[in-house]
């Protein structure tokens, strides 16, 4: 993806006053952003109060333990913008809601932690929390002034942070960084590679609520095109040999071969394309739908290899 340097063009004053626990002294109320007006005051809400507020929509950010959020809308004639801060409880879960709401063929910025772009909306991600800035005027803002107000919040925010373990074991070379979606319950999931009605991947099915599974989907740009790579920690060791179970069962009745040679698993579709697995402990990394076998292999076999525990230096007790 292509990174953007984004230049200030809006001024802020930031001030110390907290909107809620442990929130590092951040407060949208002492951002002032030059030549921009709020309007109609700035709104806080915490916990379930957020379905008052965003409605059906509030379901993703309870899957990554939501605690509360800042909104306001900000006016310059008949500009308009949305903004909001949601905070999680974790860097981790604040990152898996920005990975789940930006655009994944956005335009990944060169902002705090991570930022990124797709006509109009902006989101940015830094520790616990999670930026949104939407263009919503009458007359619409330039892209330059929407970069501006998003790289305004991000650099009230305190801290250099790095994405998920998980996140983090997904070798580089040839992935989609504006691609990656880190999630806890297969609702994300979903979106990009339906499963079917039973839940074969042992995913959580409750939207509302985060579990102790998490998972990771990244795209490969390789040589014979775009390659989905999904990797599942689960919490205990018996169920990621259960999820593979399953999983190869659901697609049993389209399958013209499976071999198995631990830890792997191929499985192979009446029109040619396999679906590789790799299951060690608590892992599954899955190649879905794959024609380019040689080629994702080395990459799964890359990603269980950084998320093994690393050995201590020789002669340290």
């Amino acid at each position: 993806m292509k990174r953007t340097v984004i230049s200030l063009s809006l001024a802020i004053l930031i001030g110390g006053a907290a909107f809620g626990a442990d929130t590092g002294g951040f407060s949208l109320g002492k951002v002032q952003l030059k030549d921009w007006i709020v309007d109609g005051g700035i709104q806080k809400v915490a916990g379930q109060k957020l379905y008052d507020l965003i409605d059906g929509f509030a379901d993703i950010h309870m899957g990554f333990s939501y605690i509360d959020s800042e909104h306001m809308k900000l006016k310059k004639g008949k500009k308009q913008f949305e903004v909001s801060v949601f905070r999680e409880d974790t860097s981790d879960n604040a990152f898996g809601l920005f990975s789940c709401l930006r655009q994944r063929d956005g335009e990944m910025l060169d902002l705090s932690d991570q930022a990124a772009y797709s006509t109009g909306t902006a989101h940015l991600w830094r520790g616990s929390y999670c930026v949104e800035v939407k263009d919503v005027g009458e007359e619409s803002a330039s892209k330059a002034e929407v970069l501006a107000a998003l790289k305004s919040i991000g650099d009230s925010l305190e801290g250099k942070h790095q994405p998920p373990e998980l996140v983090r074991a997904l070798p580089k070379e040839s992935l989609v960084v504006g691609g990656v979606m880190y999630f806890r319950n297969r609702h994300p999931l979903d979106q990009v590679y339906y499963e079917g009605t039973e839940n074969v991947l042992l995913l959580d099915t409750d939207v509302t609520s985060r579990t102790n599974v998490e998972a990771v989907y990244a795209t490969y740009n390789l040589p014979d095109g775009a390659q989905g790579l999904l990797a599942i920690r689960y919490p205990e060791a018996d169920k990621a040999p259960k999820a593979l179970s399953l999983f190869a069962d659901s697609l049993k009745k389209d399958l013209a071969s499976t071999s198995d040679q631990p830890p792997w698993r191929t499985l192979t579709a009446r029109n040619g394309k396999q679906t590789i697995a790799f299951q060690k402990g608590r892992l599954l990394v899955l190649a879905l739908e794959s024609s380019q076998a040689d080629a994702v292999r080395p990459i799964m076999e890359t990603l269980a290899r950084n998320l093994e525990p690393k050995k201590e230096a020789e002669g340290k007790k």
